[in-house]
Protein backbone atom coordinates (compact mmCIF):
# COMPACT_ATOMS: atom_id res chain seq x y z
CA UNK A 1 0.00 0.00 0.00
CA UNK A 2 2.83 2.66 1.28
CA UNK A 3 4.82 1.69 -2.16
CA UNK A 4 1.59 2.25 -4.70
CA UNK A 5 1.12 5.71 -2.64
CA UNK A 6 5.08 6.38 -3.24
CA UNK A 7 4.26 5.69 -7.05
CA UNK A 8 1.44 7.68 -7.41
CA UNK A 9 3.25 10.71 -5.70
CA UNK A 10 6.46 10.21 -7.78
CA UNK A 11 3.57 9.57 -10.87
CA UNK A 12 1.83 12.91 -10.59
CA UNK A 13 4.83 15.42 -9.01
CA UNK A 14 6.52 14.16 -12.56
CA UNK A 15 3.43 14.95 -15.07
CA UNK A 16 3.31 18.46 -13.63
CA UNK A 17 6.78 19.08 -13.66
CA UNK A 18 6.96 17.79 -17.89
CA UNK A 19 3.90 20.18 -17.84
CA UNK A 20 5.39 23.20 -16.11
CA UNK A 21 8.76 23.00 -17.47
CA UNK A 22 8.49 24.61 -21.12
CA UNK A 23 7.03 27.41 -19.73
CA UNK A 24 9.03 28.12 -16.67
CA UNK A 25 12.00 27.83 -18.81
CA UNK A 26 10.50 30.16 -21.19
CA UNK A 27 9.70 32.66 -18.45
CA UNK A 28 12.97 32.70 -16.85
CA UNK A 29 14.23 33.23 -19.90
CA UNK A 30 12.45 36.26 -20.71
CA UNK A 31 13.21 37.03 -17.15
CA UNK A 32 17.03 37.62 -18.01
CA UNK A 33 15.79 39.60 -20.71
CA UNK A 34 14.18 42.26 -18.80
CA UNK A 35 17.15 41.88 -16.03
CA UNK A 36 19.50 43.75 -18.28
CA UNK A 37 17.10 46.06 -20.34
CA UNK A 38 14.84 46.70 -17.32
CA UNK A 39 17.36 47.85 -14.21
CA UNK A 40 16.35 49.11 -10.70
CA UNK A 41 17.84 52.47 -12.16
CA UNK A 42 15.84 52.79 -15.04
CA UNK A 43 12.57 52.04 -12.95
CA UNK A 44 13.43 54.66 -10.28
CA UNK A 45 13.89 56.94 -13.09
CA UNK A 46 10.38 56.84 -14.10
CA UNK A 47 8.76 56.36 -10.85
CA UNK A 48 10.17 59.22 -8.72
CA UNK A 49 7.72 62.14 -9.35
CA UNK A 50 4.59 62.44 -6.52
CA UNK A 51 1.57 62.03 -8.92
CA UNK A 52 -0.77 59.42 -10.37
CA UNK A 53 1.14 58.85 -13.56
CA UNK A 54 4.29 57.44 -11.03
CA UNK A 55 2.03 55.06 -9.58
CA UNK A 56 0.78 53.78 -12.65
CA UNK A 57 4.23 53.51 -13.97
CA UNK A 58 5.24 51.70 -10.72
CA UNK A 59 2.49 49.00 -11.20
CA UNK A 60 3.23 48.78 -14.90
CA UNK A 61 7.01 47.67 -14.58
CA UNK A 62 6.34 45.68 -11.11
CA UNK A 63 3.64 42.82 -13.40
CA UNK A 64 6.56 41.41 -15.48
CA UNK A 65 9.37 41.64 -12.89
CA UNK A 66 10.37 38.15 -11.46
CA UNK A 67 10.19 39.24 -7.71
CA UNK A 68 8.63 37.17 -4.53
CA UNK A 69 7.19 39.14 -1.65
CA UNK A 70 10.64 39.28 -0.17
CA UNK A 71 12.63 39.97 -2.89
CA UNK A 72 10.58 43.06 -4.06
CA UNK A 73 10.96 44.40 -0.67
CA UNK A 74 14.59 45.79 -0.83
CA UNK A 75 13.92 47.42 -4.52
CA UNK A 76 10.88 48.86 -3.22
CA UNK A 77 13.04 50.83 -0.50
CA UNK A 78 15.35 51.62 -3.06
CA UNK A 79 13.02 52.85 -4.81
CA UNK A 80 11.95 54.96 -2.09
CA UNK A 81 15.52 56.00 -1.17
CA UNK A 82 15.99 56.69 -4.69
CA UNK A 83 12.74 59.51 -4.81
CA UNK A 84 9.88 57.22 -5.51
CA UNK A 85 6.79 58.51 -3.66
CA UNK A 86 5.29 56.56 -0.77
CA UNK A 87 2.12 55.57 -2.89
CA UNK A 88 4.59 54.92 -6.26
CA UNK A 89 6.76 52.14 -3.94
CA UNK A 90 3.07 50.83 -2.67
CA UNK A 91 1.94 50.46 -5.88
CA UNK A 92 5.12 48.18 -7.03
CA UNK A 93 4.85 46.89 -3.93
CA UNK A 94 1.07 45.22 -4.42
CA UNK A 95 1.62 44.04 -8.33
CA UNK A 96 5.44 43.09 -8.57
CA UNK A 97 5.21 39.70 -6.15
CA UNK A 98 1.98 39.08 -7.64
CA UNK A 99 3.39 37.83 -11.16
CA UNK A 100 6.40 38.06 -13.44
CA UNK A 101 6.92 36.61 -16.46
CA UNK A 102 7.89 33.38 -15.54
CA UNK A 103 4.70 33.19 -13.51
CA UNK A 104 2.67 34.64 -16.50
CA UNK A 105 4.31 31.72 -19.03
CA UNK A 106 3.97 29.21 -16.62
CA UNK A 107 0.01 30.12 -15.52
CA UNK A 108 -0.21 29.88 -19.52
CA UNK A 109 0.92 26.83 -19.80
CA UNK A 110 -0.89 24.93 -16.64
CA UNK A 111 -4.50 27.38 -16.41
CA UNK A 112 -5.12 28.83 -19.94
CA UNK A 113 -4.55 31.90 -21.62
CA UNK A 114 -7.83 33.48 -19.39
CA UNK A 115 -6.41 33.04 -16.25
CA UNK A 116 -3.14 34.20 -17.49
CA UNK A 117 -4.07 37.51 -18.51
CA UNK A 118 -7.22 38.07 -15.86
CA UNK A 119 -4.06 37.87 -13.31
CA UNK A 120 -1.65 40.14 -14.88
CA UNK A 121 -4.41 42.66 -16.01
CA UNK A 122 -5.50 42.19 -11.90
CA UNK A 123 -2.06 42.70 -10.68
CA UNK A 124 -1.78 46.29 -12.25
CA UNK A 125 -5.20 47.30 -11.58
CA UNK A 126 -4.94 46.34 -7.71
CA UNK A 127 -1.35 48.18 -7.56
CA UNK A 128 -2.99 51.05 -8.99
CA UNK A 129 -5.72 50.99 -6.67
CA UNK A 130 -3.41 50.78 -3.54
CA UNK A 131 -0.90 53.13 -5.15
CA UNK A 132 -4.20 56.04 -5.56
CA UNK A 133 -5.52 55.15 -2.11
CA UNK A 134 -2.12 56.18 -0.64
CA UNK A 135 -1.27 59.21 -2.58
CA UNK A 136 -5.02 60.26 -1.85
CA UNK A 137 -4.74 59.76 2.06
CA UNK A 138 -1.15 61.14 2.44
CA UNK A 139 -1.89 64.18 0.46
CA UNK A 140 -5.05 64.60 2.85
CA UNK A 141 -2.93 64.25 5.94
CA UNK A 142 -1.40 67.47 6.31
CA UNK A 143 1.02 66.60 8.85
CA UNK A 144 2.59 64.12 6.70
CA UNK A 145 5.56 65.20 4.92
CA UNK A 146 7.49 63.64 1.73
CA UNK A 147 10.43 61.43 2.59
CA UNK A 148 13.82 63.49 0.73
CA UNK A 149 15.25 61.15 -1.56
CA UNK A 150 18.71 59.68 -0.35
CA UNK A 151 21.15 60.91 -3.30
CA UNK A 152 23.28 57.30 -3.90
CA UNK A 153 26.78 57.41 -2.62
CA UNK A 154 27.59 54.99 -5.49
CA UNK A 155 26.37 56.59 -9.06
CA UNK A 156 24.77 53.78 -11.15
CA UNK A 157 26.33 51.87 -13.88
CA UNK A 158 25.37 52.41 -17.51
CA UNK A 159 23.95 49.45 -19.41
CA UNK A 160 26.48 49.23 -21.58
CA UNK A 161 29.41 49.43 -18.83
CA UNK A 162 27.39 47.04 -17.13
CA UNK A 163 27.03 44.50 -19.97
CA UNK A 164 29.32 45.30 -22.46
CA UNK A 165 28.68 43.80 -26.13
CA UNK A 166 26.91 41.45 -27.48
CA UNK A 167 27.71 38.30 -26.34
CA UNK A 168 28.20 40.29 -22.65
CA UNK A 169 24.34 40.71 -22.45
CA UNK A 170 23.82 37.00 -23.81
CA UNK A 171 25.81 35.56 -20.72
CA UNK A 172 24.15 37.92 -18.12
CA UNK A 173 20.46 36.98 -19.51
CA UNK A 174 21.51 33.07 -19.05
CA UNK A 175 23.33 33.98 -15.88
CA UNK A 176 20.83 35.55 -14.28
CA UNK A 177 17.90 33.14 -15.03
CA UNK A 178 19.46 29.85 -14.28
CA UNK A 179 21.63 30.76 -11.71
CA UNK A 180 19.69 33.74 -9.95
CA UNK A 181 16.28 33.71 -10.49
CA UNK A 182 16.44 29.68 -10.58
CA UNK A 183 18.07 29.47 -7.40
CA UNK A 184 15.78 32.00 -5.86
CA UNK A 185 12.41 29.15 -6.86
CA UNK A 186 14.18 26.10 -7.50
CA UNK A 187 13.34 24.77 -3.65
CA UNK A 188 10.06 26.24 -3.40
CA UNK A 189 8.88 24.98 -6.90
CA UNK A 190 9.72 21.34 -5.65
CA UNK A 191 7.48 21.59 -2.92
CA UNK A 192 4.75 23.59 -4.85
CA UNK A 193 5.08 19.64 -6.69
CA UNK A 194 5.46 18.04 -4.05
CA UNK A 195 2.10 19.78 -1.83
CA UNK A 196 0.55 19.10 -5.37
CA UNK A 197 1.02 15.51 -5.60
CA UNK A 198 0.19 15.04 -2.61
CA UNK A 199 -3.19 17.17 -2.78
CA UNK A 200 -4.03 14.92 -5.68
CA UNK A 201 -3.20 11.71 -3.81
CA UNK A 202 -4.82 12.45 -0.72
CA UNK A 203 -8.50 14.44 -1.37
CA UNK A 204 -10.78 12.78 -3.20
CA UNK A 205 -12.20 13.79 -6.74
CA UNK A 206 -14.76 16.93 -6.30
CA UNK A 207 -14.32 17.33 -2.35
CA UNK A 208 -13.93 21.49 -2.51
CA UNK A 209 -17.44 20.99 -5.05
CA UNK A 210 -19.35 18.83 -2.82
CA UNK A 211 -18.69 20.36 1.04
CA UNK A 212 -18.75 23.47 2.44
CA UNK A 213 -16.18 25.03 0.30
CA UNK A 214 -18.39 25.22 -2.44
CA UNK A 215 -19.14 28.11 -1.06
CA UNK A 216 -17.39 31.02 -3.24
CA UNK A 217 -16.50 32.89 -0.34
CA UNK A 218 -15.64 30.69 2.23
CA UNK A 219 -13.01 29.13 -0.23
CA UNK A 220 -11.74 32.63 -0.63
CA UNK A 221 -11.50 33.53 2.92
CA UNK A 222 -9.92 30.12 4.03
CA UNK A 223 -7.56 30.61 0.60
CA UNK A 224 -6.58 34.31 2.07
CA UNK A 225 -6.04 32.83 5.69
CA UNK A 226 -3.52 30.41 4.60
CA UNK A 227 -1.87 32.33 1.91
CA UNK A 228 -0.87 35.63 4.00
CA UNK A 229 1.73 34.23 6.14
CA UNK A 230 3.04 31.68 4.58
CA UNK A 231 6.01 32.16 2.26
CA UNK A 232 5.66 31.16 -1.36
CA UNK A 233 6.79 32.53 -4.59
CA UNK A 234 4.05 33.45 -7.65
CA UNK A 235 5.34 30.21 -9.94
CA UNK A 236 6.08 27.93 -7.07
CA UNK A 237 2.28 28.19 -6.10
CA UNK A 238 0.98 27.30 -9.57
CA UNK A 239 0.76 23.92 -9.20
CA UNK A 240 -0.80 24.21 -6.07
CA UNK A 241 -3.47 25.66 -7.27
CA UNK A 242 -3.69 23.50 -10.37
CA UNK A 243 -4.16 20.24 -8.13
CA UNK A 244 -6.83 22.42 -6.09
CA UNK A 245 -9.21 23.41 -9.22
CA UNK A 246 -8.34 19.23 -10.14
CA UNK A 247 -10.26 18.64 -6.78
CA UNK A 248 -13.30 20.85 -7.48
CA UNK A 249 -12.02 24.17 -5.79
CA UNK A 250 -13.39 27.45 -7.66
CA UNK A 251 -10.99 29.02 -10.26
CA UNK A 252 -11.97 32.16 -7.94
CA UNK A 253 -10.31 30.58 -4.73
CA UNK A 254 -7.52 29.29 -6.71
CA UNK A 255 -6.87 32.73 -8.27
CA UNK A 256 -6.96 34.16 -4.16
CA UNK A 257 -4.52 31.97 -3.37
CA UNK A 258 -2.02 32.78 -6.09
CA UNK A 259 -2.16 36.11 -5.07
CA UNK A 260 -2.42 36.18 -1.58
CA UNK A 261 0.49 33.68 -1.14
CA UNK A 262 3.09 35.32 -3.43
CA UNK A 263 2.09 38.95 -2.03
CA UNK A 264 2.49 38.31 1.30
CA UNK A 265 4.07 36.70 3.91
CA UNK A 266 5.03 37.65 7.78
CA UNK A 267 8.67 38.25 7.29
CA UNK A 268 7.95 40.80 4.04
CA UNK A 269 5.03 42.55 6.42
CA UNK A 270 7.27 42.78 9.20
CA UNK A 271 10.86 44.79 7.11
CA UNK A 272 7.23 46.86 5.07
CA UNK A 273 6.38 48.38 8.07
CA UNK A 274 9.78 49.17 9.25
CA UNK A 275 10.69 50.76 6.26
CA UNK A 276 7.23 52.54 5.12
CA UNK A 277 5.24 52.77 8.35
CA UNK A 278 2.48 50.97 9.65
CA UNK A 279 -0.64 53.15 8.36
CA UNK A 280 1.23 51.98 4.79
CA UNK A 281 1.45 48.44 5.32
CA UNK A 282 -2.36 48.37 6.93
CA UNK A 283 -3.48 49.87 3.59
CA UNK A 284 -0.90 47.21 1.69
CA UNK A 285 -2.41 44.48 3.40
CA UNK A 286 -6.18 45.54 2.92
CA UNK A 287 -5.81 46.36 -1.01
CA UNK A 288 -4.96 42.74 -0.87
CA UNK A 289 -7.45 41.08 0.77
CA UNK A 290 -9.98 43.14 -1.07
CA UNK A 291 -8.83 43.06 -4.19
CA UNK A 292 -7.82 39.53 -4.34
CA UNK A 293 -11.44 38.37 -3.04
CA UNK A 294 -12.89 41.34 -5.85
CA UNK A 295 -11.01 39.61 -8.83
CA UNK A 296 -11.51 36.06 -7.34
CA UNK A 297 -15.61 36.57 -7.89
CA UNK A 298 -14.86 37.98 -11.26
CA UNK A 299 -12.90 35.05 -11.91
CA UNK A 300 -15.52 32.73 -11.22
CA UNK A 301 -17.89 35.21 -13.33
CA UNK A 302 -15.56 35.08 -16.04
CA UNK A 303 -15.37 31.48 -16.32
CA UNK A 304 -18.85 30.75 -15.81
CA UNK A 305 -20.20 33.61 -18.65
CA UNK A 306 -17.46 31.60 -21.03
CA UNK A 307 -17.93 28.58 -20.22
CA UNK A 308 -14.52 26.97 -20.12
CA UNK A 309 -12.57 24.78 -17.88
CA UNK A 310 -10.37 26.14 -15.01
CA UNK A 311 -7.45 24.34 -16.68
CA UNK A 312 -7.46 25.73 -20.37
CA UNK A 313 -7.04 24.61 -23.31
CA UNK A 314 -3.31 24.74 -22.75
CA UNK A 315 -3.46 21.88 -20.33
CA UNK A 316 -5.00 19.48 -22.77
CA UNK A 317 -2.31 20.91 -25.66
CA UNK A 318 0.74 19.56 -23.33
CA UNK A 319 -0.32 15.74 -23.60
CA UNK A 320 -1.81 14.47 -26.75
CA UNK A 321 -2.70 11.90 -28.33
CA UNK A 322 0.80 10.32 -28.99
CA UNK A 323 2.31 11.70 -25.57
CA UNK A 324 4.80 14.43 -25.21
CA UNK A 325 6.16 16.00 -27.63
CA UNK A 326 10.15 16.07 -28.54
CA UNK A 327 10.12 19.47 -27.72
CA UNK A 328 8.20 18.92 -24.24
CA UNK A 329 10.79 16.64 -23.28
CA UNK A 330 13.53 17.95 -24.98
CA UNK A 331 12.84 21.70 -22.75
CA UNK A 332 12.09 19.54 -20.07
CA UNK A 333 14.92 17.32 -19.87
CA UNK A 334 16.99 20.54 -19.61
CA UNK A 335 15.43 21.78 -17.17
CA UNK A 336 15.97 19.08 -14.61
CA UNK A 337 19.36 19.43 -15.80
CA UNK A 338 19.65 22.92 -14.63
CA UNK A 339 18.20 21.74 -11.56
CA UNK A 340 20.31 18.86 -11.17
CA UNK A 341 23.29 21.56 -11.45
CA UNK A 342 21.77 23.74 -8.70
CA UNK A 343 21.06 21.35 -6.12
CA UNK A 344 24.87 19.87 -6.90
CA UNK A 345 26.22 22.93 -6.81
CA UNK A 346 24.39 23.92 -3.08
CA UNK A 347 25.39 20.18 -1.88
CA UNK A 348 29.32 20.62 -2.63
CA UNK A 349 28.96 24.59 -1.04
CA UNK A 350 27.09 22.72 2.26
CA UNK A 351 29.93 19.98 2.27
CA UNK A 352 32.65 22.49 2.54
CA UNK A 353 31.53 24.67 5.19
CA UNK A 354 29.84 27.00 3.19
CA UNK A 355 26.71 28.34 2.17
CA UNK A 356 26.36 28.56 -1.40
CA UNK A 357 28.62 30.47 -3.38
CA UNK A 358 29.58 32.27 -0.43
CA UNK A 359 32.49 32.13 2.14
CA UNK A 360 30.31 31.70 5.70
CA UNK A 361 33.53 31.92 7.63
CA UNK A 362 35.13 35.66 8.81
CA UNK A 363 37.69 35.38 6.85
CA UNK A 364 39.16 34.33 3.44
CA UNK A 365 42.11 31.82 3.32
CA UNK A 366 44.72 32.65 0.21
CA UNK A 367 45.91 29.35 -1.25
CA UNK A 368 48.76 30.51 -2.94
CA UNK A 369 50.51 32.33 -0.03
CA UNK A 370 48.65 29.78 2.36
CA UNK A 371 47.98 32.71 4.39
CA UNK A 372 44.93 34.30 6.12
CA UNK A 373 43.16 37.35 4.89
CA UNK A 374 41.94 39.73 7.36
CA UNK A 375 37.93 40.64 5.79
CA UNK A 376 35.69 43.40 6.85
CA UNK A 377 32.30 42.35 7.95
CA UNK A 378 28.76 43.73 7.25
CA UNK A 379 25.76 42.87 8.71
CA UNK A 380 23.05 42.97 7.00
CA UNK A 381 19.06 42.88 8.07
CA UNK A 382 16.50 42.14 5.04
CA UNK A 383 18.51 39.88 3.04
CA UNK A 384 16.63 36.90 2.35
CA UNK A 385 16.97 35.27 -1.11
CA UNK A 386 19.20 34.80 -4.15
CA UNK A 387 18.13 38.06 -6.00
CA UNK A 388 18.92 40.06 -2.40
CA UNK A 389 22.63 38.75 -2.83
CA UNK A 390 22.66 39.65 -5.90
CA UNK A 391 21.66 42.91 -4.99
CA UNK A 392 24.53 43.40 -1.97
CA UNK A 393 27.04 42.07 -4.45
CA UNK A 394 26.36 44.36 -7.42
CA UNK A 395 25.96 47.39 -5.13
CA UNK A 396 29.55 46.28 -3.39
CA UNK A 397 31.17 46.03 -6.54
CA UNK A 398 30.54 49.50 -7.50
CA UNK A 399 32.60 50.70 -4.84
CA UNK A 400 36.48 52.11 -5.38
CA UNK A 401 38.63 49.60 -4.11
CA UNK A 402 36.75 46.85 -2.83
CA UNK A 403 38.32 43.82 -4.84
CA UNK A 404 37.25 40.84 -3.07
CA UNK A 405 33.41 40.51 -1.59
CA UNK A 406 31.66 37.42 0.16
CA UNK A 407 28.14 37.31 0.90
CA UNK A 408 26.87 35.18 3.16
CA UNK A 409 23.11 34.36 2.95
CA UNK A 410 22.80 32.34 5.42
CA UNK A 411 24.77 34.39 8.02
CA UNK A 412 22.96 37.81 6.71
CA UNK A 413 26.43 39.57 6.18
CA UNK A 414 28.90 40.40 3.68
CA UNK A 415 32.45 39.97 3.65
CA UNK A 416 34.55 42.48 1.84
CA UNK A 417 38.41 43.37 1.25
CA UNK A 418 40.35 45.48 -0.13
CA UNK A 419 41.48 49.75 0.02
CA UNK A 420 37.78 51.44 0.43
CA UNK A 421 36.20 53.19 2.75
CA UNK A 422 33.66 50.87 5.52
CA UNK A 423 31.07 54.17 5.09
CA UNK A 424 31.11 53.84 1.34
CA UNK A 425 30.44 50.48 1.68
CA UNK A 426 28.29 50.56 4.41
CA UNK A 427 26.28 53.66 2.16
CA UNK A 428 26.22 50.77 -1.25
CA UNK A 429 24.07 48.58 1.10
CA UNK A 430 21.77 51.09 2.31
CA UNK A 431 21.10 52.30 -1.52
CA UNK A 432 20.35 49.04 -2.35
CA UNK A 433 17.39 48.87 -0.24
CA UNK A 434 18.98 46.82 2.99
CA UNK A 435 19.77 47.87 7.01
CA UNK A 436 23.37 47.64 8.26
CA UNK A 437 23.58 46.73 11.37
CA UNK A 438 27.50 46.70 12.13
CA UNK A 439 30.69 46.58 10.29
CA UNK A 440 33.81 45.08 11.92
CA UNK A 441 37.14 43.70 10.32
CA UNK A 442 37.49 40.25 11.09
Amino acid sequence: MILEYIKLFFTEAVKLFFEMAPYIMLGILIAGVLHVFLSKDFVARHVGGNNLSSVFKAALFGVPLPLCSCGVVPTAVYLKNSGASKAAVTSFLISTPQTGVDSIAATYGMLGPVFAFFKAAAALIMGMAGGMADFLLEKRDKTSTPAAAVKPSIEPELLQTQYPGFFGKIKEIFRYAFFELLDDIAVNFIIGLAIAAVISIVIPENFFSSSFLANPLVSMVIMVIIGIPMYICSTSSIPIAVALIAKGISPGAAYVFLVAGPATNAASLAIISKALGKKTTIRYLITIITGSLLFGFLMNMLFTKLGISPFGAAMNQVQGEKGLSPFIIASSLIFLAALIFLFARRLRAKLKGKSSDCCSGECSHNQESDTVVKMTKIAIEGMTCGHCKANVEKALSLVSGIDKIEVNLDDKCAYINGNFTVSDAEGAVKNAGYTVIESAAK
